[in-house]
């Protein structure tokens, strides 16, 4: 960019030195190098589209980087950088106000080189779903770049995108759908902290009510999006799945509430984790074989779990399993290749379950 900048200048100063000119005093930002650096400036200090900066907004910009620049020189300025670096201008009222267009390519400072193409391209394909619609627009300029980059490749490097895949664990399921335009409308809000209220249907439910909430963070499980809130009139901390959200609207009449103490991980960790019983944990003995002993040695479940050998099984030791649905699950998932041993409630809990699939199955 620097190298376009300068180009722009030199064909300026060959049309316009003289020396006269060259005779006066030059302030910070007249010479070709600080010209270049001005530039520069003012092109970080304009925003994306739909946003907009004035012209004396610029100007106190570059003042409160050292710049003595007059309006009126900026108003030359920016004629010259529109066309080459994709700025625009609107008027609102009697103001200007200059931005980037809204697919004006990126500018890069180191330029984006392979590994951060990649990471662009990852981006895209794995967290766009999550992330909040203004988020998508303001960096789908980066997405496009970093896309021709590894397109414009030569050899093996430009098949860099062919060469990863996640694949979750478990049965892959479709998201439910999401209204784009409540979604966006929840996003500003919770970004904003500003009041929200919403249209939610239960589950089961056939009408809708109407909630007024502060929110205050989004929790992401599995495909499902939960928004975390308190209710204005109340205070009371509650989630509801993004997807059963019928209509929502911003209100910046109503004070947002932000509940003392809050945080958003202890609350995902209490409210998530569908604890079941009176304690958050309890002590796991199980005897393993087959793959469920190497799944657990690889990764463990705990920084204070033990695995010791016992004639061909293993015994695995978990002084703070968590006691929730999800330990469940996990035990299911194993099958035969796990045997609880304590505590004893667990034990019995997964003998009754079974006597029950054995007659469902029609076993004795």
């Amino acid at each position: 960019m620097m190298h376009v900048i300068t180009q722009f200048i030199q064909k300026g100063q060959q049309m316009q030195d003289s020396p006269a000119t060259r005779k006066k005093t030059r302030k910070k930002g007249d010479s070709i190098d600080g010209t270049s650096l001005r530039y520069l400036a003012m092109l970080e200090a304009i925003p994306r589209s739909p946003y907009g900066i004035s012209v004396e907004q610029i100007m106190n910009e570059l003042a409160g980087q050292g710049y003595s620049i007059d309006k009126r020189t900026i108003q030359r300025d920016l004629p010259k950088l529109e066309v080459k670096f994709g700025l625009e201008c609107k008027q609102q009222g009697r103001t200007n106000f200059w931005s980037y267009k809204s697919d004006a390519p990126p500018r890069m400072f180191p330029h984006m080189d392979e590994h951060t193409a990649l990471s662009f391209q990852l981006v895209k394909a794995f967290l766009r779903p999550l992330l909040p619609p203004e988020t998508v627009n303001a960096i789908n300029p980066w997405f496009e770049d970093s896309g021709k980059k590894l397109s414009g490749r030569e050899g093996v490097s430009a098949r860099w995108a062919e060469k990863i895949h996640v694949r979750p664990l478990g049965l892959p399921r479709q998201p439910p759908n999401v209204d784009q335009l409540i979604q966006d409308e929840v996003y500003q809000a919770t970004l904003r902290e500003l009041s929200l209220k919403i249209l939610y249907l239960k589950r089961d439910a056939k009408k809708a009510e109407a909630y007024l909430i502060s929110p205050l963070g989004l929790v992401i499980r599995d495909h499902l999006v939960y928004l975390v809130a308190a209710k204005n009139q109340t205070g009371e901390l509650r989630y509801f799945a993004l997807h059963r959200i019928r209509g929502a609207e911003k209100n910046t009449e109503e004070q947002f509430i932000h509940p003392q103490g809050f945080n958003l991980k202890r609350y995902a960790d209490e409210k998530f984790g569908f604890q079941i019983g009176q304690t958050p944990t309890l002590s796991l003995k199980l005897r393993l074989n087959g793959m469920a002993t190497v799944s657990v040695a690889e990764s463990p479940i705990s920084t204070r779990q033990t695995l010791s050998q016992d004639g061909e099984a293993f015994i695995l030791t978990v002084e703070d399993a968590p006691n929730t649905f999800e330990l469940r699950q996990w035990l299911r998932s194993m099958g035969k290749s796990a045997e609880i041993i304590e505590p004893g409630f667990l034990r019995a809990e997964f003998a009754e379950e079974i006597t029950i699939l054995a007659r469902r199955y029609g076993l004795k």
